[in-house]
């Protein structure tokens, strides 16, 4: 994938949903558009410890919005990218997910949706 964007020119992109030894040997050969994924079952520490060899965070949102004061600040300095709650079938968690994102004043780089969904997340 990144010979492909090379190739072609292509310099906004991330990888997401990659292993962990890709992550590992990736950031350490100096590539930094790599997501390191958070949730409530993947802890901030690991994406901590790759502060400065990775620019991306993939927030999860399995069964809840895992985002608090706290982990916004620890946060500064990621792009971040949410997956949209639509993706896990609760469409209806949307607006209470943007709700709280503007509570928070959490500064989101990108949102995962579906087509249909779009609209609701280019309003926040």
């Amino acid at each position: 994938m990144l010979e492909l964007c090379q190739h072609y020119g292509v310099t906004n992109y991330f990888l997401l949903d990659v292993e962990f030894p890709y992550i590992y040997r990736a950031t350490r050969a100096g590539v930094r558009q790599i997501a390191l994924r958070y949730s409530e079952d993947e802890a901030i520490e690991t994406v901590l410890k790759y502060r400065g060899l990775a620019d991306w965070v993939w927030i999860d949102t399995n069964t809840k919005l895992p985002l608090d004061a706290t982990v916004m600040q620890q946060l500064q300095g990621f792009k971040t990218c949410l997956v949209c709650p639509e993706r896990w079938g609760r469409p209806q968690d949307i607006a209470e997910y943007i709700n709280q994102l503007q509570v928070l004043h959490f500064p989101l780089t990108a949102v995962m949706a579906a087509e249909a969904y779009v609209d609701q997340w280019s309003r926040f």
